[in-house]
């Protein structure tokens, strides 16, 4: 995979994780996540790799779970969120953990 791909690879996941949390379509993307990776170990039986653009956006779906593990780890004891986001699927959305904690530090500097 070229340099240029492997740079563009953090914002892409970065934009893939923003996708997924904001948007609340996890279970979306992990069946697509699961319905890649079955691909992918079935083509490597059979002797096949990823081409460029294929690696490219196996590697943005990695590093995306990655950064929902860790979005969600970060955020796992926080009471407000569990309050609003209840269920077995907490993943909590940025806009919301903005407005709950970041906003207040942004109006008192005005």
């Amino acid at each position: 995979m070229p340099l240029a791909a492997l740079l563009l690879v953090g914002p892409s996941s970065l934009y893939y994780w923003y996708l997924v949390t904001e948007g609340q379509i996890f279970i979306l993307y992990i069946f697509t996540f699961f319905a890649m990776m079955a691909l992918v170990m079935h083509q490597r039986r059979k002797g096949l790799v990823l081409d460029s653009n294929g690696l490219f956006l196996f590697l943005s779906f990695i590093i995306t779970l990655l950064l929902i593990a860790a979005w969600v780890g970060w955020l796992w004891n926080d009471k407000i969120l569990r309050k609003k986001y209840p269920g077995v699927i907490y993943i909590p959305e940025p806009w919301a953990f903005y407005t709950l904690h970041m906003n207040n530090l942004h109006q008192g500097a005005s």
